[in-house]
């Protein structure tokens, strides 16, 4: 078994080889975006994250030499961001928008919300010790969820929520909550990533620690889709098969989302999101020339995604248009607000987004 002092230093190593990734990405934040650049902010400032909207960006920029990969600070805040128009486009989980339906924050939001496509799939990791055998069994213990408003805080509260499993909710962040789990003391923890998930790297059966299996009700699918933990990804902790172990874990994945803010229609960044819709379709697998790249292996324009709307010239292409010969270049910045197709009149979406604002000033002011 793997002693307490070098699981610390293995993090401490971890942590350094992250800050270094950090320092070579160099990416801006999206107030240091450069004017007139297509902005595209990961999904917050984790190194894997930061990492992958970088290679997005530099995989566009010979078509789309304005895109400019931002550091986002989570899928709350990224969406705040599109709807305040500080970045053109953001990675956010599908899930945050029932989570703020169902918290009732941000009202009106999701009018005012789209997508362009599904870029991957990250999958949700109940990790837990090995006496509790199924999330029920976290009735009333120490769950960590992860601070307020990241994925994993996010995701855990829909999941738990919706089974009926009260838990004691814990904020940590990752890597202590997986040293609090590991001294027993917090019952398991909530992590979502794309598997194999680098958290876990340095676990083993000695740990004592598993996944649990998410229960896929009809309620969980509506937001989520099927999926699971294999022996492929985890073959330390899921196994290879010996003393009975190797079955995969049954799970769900979050569906991550290129969004964008309906706000833009009628101006030049709306056009500019219609070029960028144009420069990703070629990525869809079967379209790719060669061998398929792994950093667009999920990205998929065609699938549905509950709760959402589609970009309009994004369901253009769908169809054989080109997105950007599907609108009209603006007459003059005037049309900055011009109303997007979404079937509801200026005046109701106007109110709308009051309300919103009305609620982010008061965020801002506590």
């Amino acid at each position: 078994m793997i002693g307490s002092q070098e699981l610390t230093r293995r993090r401490l190593c971890r942590s350094a080889a992250a800050f270094t990734l950090l320092d070579a990405l160099a990416a801006p934040t999206a107030a240091q975006a450069q004017a007139g650049a297509i902005s595209l902010a990961s999904i917050d400032s984790d190194p894997v994250s930061v990492r992958t909207v970088a290679a997005m960006a530099a995989a566009l920029r010979p078509s789309l030499p304005g895109v400019q990969s931002v550091v986002g600070q989570g899928p709350v805040q990224n969406l705040t961001a599109l709807l305040s128009q500080d970045i053109a486009a953001a990675l956010v989980p599908t899930d945050v928008l029932p989570h703020l339906a169902q918290t009732r924050r941000m009202p009106g939001s999701e009018q005012y919300l789209q997508y362009i496509a599904v870029f991957e799939h990250d999958e949700i990791h109940i990790l837990a010790q090995a006496g509790i055998t199924d999330i029920a069994g976290l009735a009333g213990r120490l769950v960590n969820f992860g601070p307020a408003d990241s994925r994993a805080n996010i995701t855990g509260s829909m999941i738990f929520d919706s089974l009926a499993v009260r838990v004691q909710p814990t904020s940590l962040d990752q890597a202590a909550a997986l040293q609090a789990l590991q001294e027993r003391q917090i019952a398991a923890l909530v992590h979502v990533a794309r598997t194999p998930a680098p958290l876990f790297f340095s676990l083993n059966f000695d740990d004592k620690l598993h996944f649990l299996s998410v229960p896929q009700t009809p309620e969980l699918l509506k937001t989520y889709l099927a999926s699971r933990l294999g022996s492929a990804d985890y073959p330390l902790l899921v196994g290879q098969g010996e003393l009975g172990r190797g079955q995969p874990v049954g799970t769900l994945s979050v569906p991550t989302v290129i969004a964008v803010s309906s706000r833009s229609a009628g101006t030049e960044r709306y056009r500019a999101l219609a070029l960028l819709t144009d420069a990703l379709f070629p990525f869809a697998p079967g379209h790719q020339q060669g061998a398929p790249d792994s950093l667009w292996a999920q990205f998929d324009p065609t699938l549905n995604v509950p709760r959402w709307q589609r970009f309009p010239p994004a369901a253009a292409r769908l169809q054989g248009q080109t997105a950007v010969s599907s609108i009209e270049r603006p007459a003059s910045s005037s049309r900055r607000h011009a109303e997007p197709p979404t079937g509801q009149s200026q005046q109701d979406r106007q109110k709308l987004f009051e309300e919103y604002m009305r609620w982010k000033n008061a965020q801002d002011r506590r």
